[in-house]
């Protein structure tokens, strides 16, 4: 029979033995994604690419070249540059045979960051004509520009015209009836007469200032720098395709290879332990590395950490399943959680600890008990001193054995002393009233069991609880023994409710002192 816990160092040296078994199916997959990678590149289509520079300028007369634009206006025209209505004018201007949507596709304008430079880049299967193009972007846009700036200062002279129109309409009615008029309606006559006649001179002359402009429209930019016409293909590139493609069939070799040699049946992923599981689901992913975990709960002193959010999220989910059962079968006592694991060293009673911690930041009232007789460590854990506890219960003492915590919701019901025969204790009839007992007193329950393989006290604590949850550490845990430890669990009546996937890194594992396991360990 081997080891109870298997230890999981990889070096180096591990890694290379694994490479030089593999070499042939990585030689193999590495030519064949070069071939891969150089065919397709050689049947791909020939682009050419080519680039024109344009600076925007103003499109208001109020402005002047030389101001300094908005960030937001430059990205604004940037757009307009490459739409859809100077696409059209490009495909006039060239007689491309091909439509807008096609053309922008094998377009790309950008806003040189902090300038008024636009960069007009294409790829495009002709050399002359990607030249072509990106000129024709560049200097439709400033025609654009310029018939759009015509047709408002056109407009404008339009209105202007219309408005000296009716003024001098006005100016001939007041003139006429000036000269009707009598002494008392001489003076005010006389004052709009005069003002009609300012109107109307104003009028004349803003409309010479705008028919001037009208042909001196601002363009909206100037080209910096025309495409030159390329003179080898940007795509297809043969050799860097080959060479990628050569990467990708070794890196696929190399995973294929790990996959062939991993011949233990370590769960190092969630979907290999989603595939064990059934309709067992995971209920939390706990992500916290060993040799980083501070001798505290997380939740308690780490309350923003990543590791506490995760917890979090674990309560959640807790609670959801807790309220669909309670809308159904609602009772005024608490709930019993019991948190346990195949065999040592796979989280149980970190994930009970800090779950207790989030319960009872949620105003729930919670009770962690210490059921673990053989080698208690929730004390420890949390720092306090638990003379009396469980076990004294069991042996029918009367004491009280709840301590509280830095956590106001939270009080420790610890394992007291250590038994002879606490399988025995556990199984008795008053720990069935224990049970119910520690119900009543508060909301939430959370006990930290021993592991179900390594001996048979939490298969005793298991069918007094409403929710069992099973810890699987990552690169630790066993498909057997996951496996093992659910159908212990179903044997006796008490299914598992969710399993916490604990990311676990580095080499935190210590031997946990039950001895061998109570199952054959092939590995």
């Amino acid at each position: 029979m081997s080891q109870l816990v298997d230890t999981d160092v990889t070096r180096l040296s591990d890694h290379l033995a694994i490479l030089r078994r593999q070499w042939r199916l990585m030689a193999v997959l590495l030519v064949l994604g070069a071939l891969v990678g150089f065919g397709l590149s050689y049947r791909a289509e020939t682009l050419y690419a080519a680039e024109t520079r344009l600076l925007l300028e103003p499109t208001t007369t109020e402005q002047t070249s030389g101001q300094r634009m908005d960030p937001t206006e430059v990205s604004t025209l940037a757009q307009l540059v490459g739409s859809v209505e100077i696409a059209d004018r490009v495909i006039d201007e060239l007689e491309l045979d091909t439509e807008p949507s096609e053309l922008l596709n094998a377009v790309d304008v950008s806003a040189v960051e902090q300038t008024r430079v636009v960069v007009i880049s294409a790829l495009w299967p002709d050399a002359e004509e990607v030249a072509a193009i990106t000129d024709s972007f560049a200097t439709q846009y400033i025609d654009y520009q310029v018939d759009a700036n015509a047709a408002v200062v056109s407009q404008t002279v339009a209105n202007l015209i219309e408005e000296r129109s009716f003024i001098e309409t006005e100016l001939d009615d007041a003139e006429q009836e000036l000269a009707g008029a009598s002494d008392d309606e001489r003076a005010d006559l006389e004052a709009q007469v005069e003002s009609l006649r300012i109107r109307a001179a104003e009028l004349t002359t803003e409309i010479a200032l705008s028919e001037v402009g009208e042909d001196t429209a601002a363009a909206g930019g100037v080209v910096l720098e025309d495409a030159k016409v390329p003179k080898q293909a940007a795509e297809p590139k043969p050799v860097r395709a080959a060479l990628l493609g050569g990467v990708i069939g070794l890196i696929l070799g190399a995973v294929l290879g790990y996959a062939r040699d991993r011949l233990d049946d370590r769960i190092r992923d969630e979907g290999r332990l989603k595939s064990l599981l059934g309709d067992v689901p995971v209920l939390g992913r706990i992500p916290f590395d060993t040799r980083k975990q501070p001798a505290r709960p997380v939740a308690l002193v780490e309350p923003r950490s990543p590791v506490s959010e995760a917890f979090r999220a674990l309560n959640t989910n807790l609670r959801f399943l807790a309220a669909a059962r309670t809308s159904d079968q609602p009772s005024e006592e608490g709930e019993i959680l019991v948190v346990t694991s195949a065999l040592t060293a796979e989280g149980k009673t970190t994930v009970a600890g800090n779950l207790a911690v989030t319960a009872a930041r949620t105003g729930l009232r919670v009770l962690l008990v210490d059921a673990d007789l053989r080698k208690p460590s929730i004390s420890d854990l949390f720092g306090v001193e638990t003379p009396r506890g469980l076990a004294h219960l069991l042996a029918g003492q009367k004491l009280k054995v709840r301590v509280d915590t830095a956590e106001p919701n939270l009080r420790i019901v610890g394992a007291g002393m250590i038994p002879p025969n606490p399988a025995e204790l556990l199984a008795s009839p008053r720990a069935a009233a224990i049970w119910q007992q520690l119900r009543q007193q508060a909301d939430l329950v959370v006990v930290d069991t021993p592991p179900v393989l390594s001996v048979a006290d939490a298969l005793e604590i298991t069918h007094h609880a409403d929710w069992v949850l099973l810890t699987v550490r990552n690169r630790q845990s066993r498909e057997h023994h996951v496996l093992d430890a659910l159908e212990r669990l179903h044997r006796v009546g008490s299914p598992v409710t969710g399993v916490v996937w604990a990311s676990i890194t580095g080499d935190g594992h210590t031997y946990y002192g039950y001895g061998e396991p109570l199952v054959e360990d092939e590995a």
